[in-house]
């Protein structure tokens, strides 16, 4: 079992016959702390990370099935909500 026993009550739910092979809660806990960290922070995702760049039309196109989306899921609540 790969240890995702960070916190001690964690230990009395895992089987006896489960051997610990690494206490990975740890680092997997400080990985998103770092990642929200840079998130909040402005600095994730940055140019670096984004690659890819849209036109113009291409942002004006996406920005019109976004709309399009809400005003059916509005609708869809709508009804459902009747």
């Amino acid at each position: 079992m790969l240890g995702m026993t960070s916190h001690p009550h964690h230990k009395q739910f895992v089987p006896k016959f489960c051997k610990s092979y690494g206490k990975l809660g740890h680092a997997i806990i400080e990985a998103l702390e770092e990642f929200r960290a840079d998130v909040e922070g402005g600095t994730f995702p940055g140019s670096e990370y984004s690659p890819y760049k849209m036109s113009e039309e291409e942002r004006v196109a996406f920005d019109a099935l976004l709309a399009r989306d809400a005003e059916e899921r509005q609708r869809i609540h709508d009804e459902t909500a009747a």
